[in-house]
């Protein structure tokens, strides 16, 4: 830790003055770039399965329609 010395004595700073500091800073702002990245692809990712289970329940409805339809307009044997 760098000390300055002035008329009224010495002054310490805390800081990222040695390479170890700089690197757990780096590695720090990285692993949160890491973490955003993660839970933004995940949100998407649920988006995604959440559109495609809205599709398919709209499919099943039509499919029931047209089915139930179509019975009660075939005549019985």
């Amino acid at each position: 830790m760098p000390i300055f010395k002035s008329e009224k004595g010495s002054l310490r700073f805390k800081g990222p003055t040695s390479n170890e500091n700089v690197h757990k800073e780096c590695v720090k702002k990285r692993n949160l770039a890491a973490l955003k990245v993660q839970k933004t692809y995940k949100s998407l990712r649920t988006r995604r399965r959440l559109a495609d289970c809205a599709v398919l329940v709209e499919q099943r409805w039509w499919k029931l329609f047209d089915f139930a339809e179509l019975k009660s307009s075939s005549v019985p044997c």
